[in-house]
């Protein structure tokens, strides 16, 4: 777990992780700030990314959501959202 979005791309230049879940107003580095810079250094790991967000009505949340096309959470979620989004995004080639 990281508690900001720079200590989560230290953690992920040190250790490989099968999933990433972040948050999309993290602070910091923004969770669209976070996926950017994944993006730029290890493309592969987009593909294991879920956002959790609250923001949802935002269009510029909906829209950069919509151009990673990384599965969500939206706020408040449950334990069975969070299975079937976790589950999408793993078994996703």
């Amino acid at each position: 777990m990281a508690g900001n979005g720079a200590l989560a791309l230290r953690m992920l230049g040190a250790q490989d992780y099968d999933l990433i879940v972040s948050d999309s107003g993290m602070p910091v580095v923004s969770g669209p700030e976070l996926y950017r810079e994944v993006e730029r250094r290890r493309p592969e790991l987009t593909r294991r990314f879920v956002f959790v967000t609250g923001d949802i009505l935002n269009p510029r949340t909906r829209a950069f959501l919509t151009r990673t096309g990384a599965p969500q959470l939206e706020k408040p979620f449950t334990v069975e959202s969070v299975k079937r989004v976790v589950r999408r995004a793993l078994l996703t080639p």
